[in-house]
């Protein structure tokens, strides 16, 4: 049982939180181009090369990795309230004595001041190889519980990663982590042939994208290429916002999403999804990182009950791409 409530320290610029937001996985090179002056980091925010002011086309690609390892299991329950939680949890152990209690987010600080404690807890149960073993038990559960099924890693993928650019004037090799850092947060890199699959036309779709702020390239769980953006907070509900909700609406429906949107991503703070809890910034400490990662799903029910603050629609907010 795992009871013990964390603090972070948030890694921020300017004072505003930046989150790690998930952009892609499961390609085996990524071609790049920095519109502006770069360095490339290590995942220990080394410089292995500084100053980089280049229109070249940038290649970054897997040298050698060994793919991770996760298993899944069954969330029972989840809540804020830790009596709720314990309640609960003495009906679960009657059905599986293996059942436990983790403790996810935890006293979130900003420049060493305290802005919110998001502590939640869960009843967690089982250990399988896939989710479909998984979700074979869930009757044995229900209708006490709705159960969902869960993933962790349980040993990271790893490996070797170099980069050069169109010349191979520059180049650089890292182990696990490279990262992408711009001197300044607004300037734009464009990232090539992004490979992505499409399900109802059943083939690999390939696009062109291009984000602002730090681009981290690490392994995904299969040992292939994946990126995290790091953005500032404001930056990201920028984005969001007008490209989840479109344009033509009134300027309050705009500012009530922004509030519900900016509360629900602090509120979901390291409530990530427990299969990415390897990523972590450069020093160590962990960034604001959504839940689930990519995309983040916010319900957002009509009124009800005099009084009840919601609104009517449905919204997932990812970090879209500049258009």
């Amino acid at each position: 049982m795992d009871n013990s409530m964390s603090k972070y320290q948030l890694k921020h610029l300017n004072g505003e939180p930046i989150f790690r937001i998930g952009l892609f996985t499961g390609q085996e090179y990524i071609d790049f181009r920095v519109m502006g002056k770069f360095s490339l980091q290590d995942g220990n925010g080394n410089e292995v090369a500084k100053k980089i002011s280049s229109d070249l086309k940038w290649r970054v690609k897997i040298k050698e990795s060994k793919a991770g390892k996760e298993h899944y299991f069954l969330v029972l329950y989840e809540s804020f309230d830790k009596k709720s939680v314990d309640d609960k949890f003495k009906i679960a152990k009657k059905i599986d004595p293996s059942a436990e209690i983790r403790t996810l987010g935890g006293e979130n600080y900003l420049l060493n001041r305290k802005i919110s404690d998001n502590t939640k807890y869960i009843i967690s149960v089982g250990d399988f190889p896939s989710e479909m073993a998984a979700r074979k038990t869930f009757k044995r559960f229900q209708p006490t519980f709705i159960p969902y099924v869960e993933k962790e890693i349980i040993r990271a993928p790893q490996g070797q990663l170099e980069a050069f650019d169109a010349e191979y004037e520059k180049s650089a090799e890292v182990v696990d982590v490279l990262r992408i850092v711009p001197e300044d947060v607004a300037t734009k890199t464009k990232i090539y042939s992004v490979r992505s699959f499409n399900p109802i036309l059943q083939r690999d779709h390939f696009d062109d994208l291009v984000y602002n702020g730090t681009i981290e390239f690490r392994f995904d769980i299969q040992g292939n290429l994946m990126a995290v953006s790091e953005v500032p907070l404001e930056t990201y509900l920028k984005r969001v916002l007008f490209s989840e909700a479109g344009t033509g609406l009134p300027l309050e429906y705009y500012k009530s999403l922004a509030i519900v949107a900016r509360s629900e991503a602090m509120a979901r703070m390291h409530h990530h999804e427990m299969g990415s809890r390897s990523i972590m910034t450069a020093s160590g400490a962990p960034c604001a990182i959504l839940e689930r990662t990519f995309p983040m799903r916010i319900s957002i029910r009509p009124w009800s009950k005099p009084g009840e603050k919601c609104f009517t629609t449905t919204a997932i907010f990812s970090i879209p791409p500049f258009t």
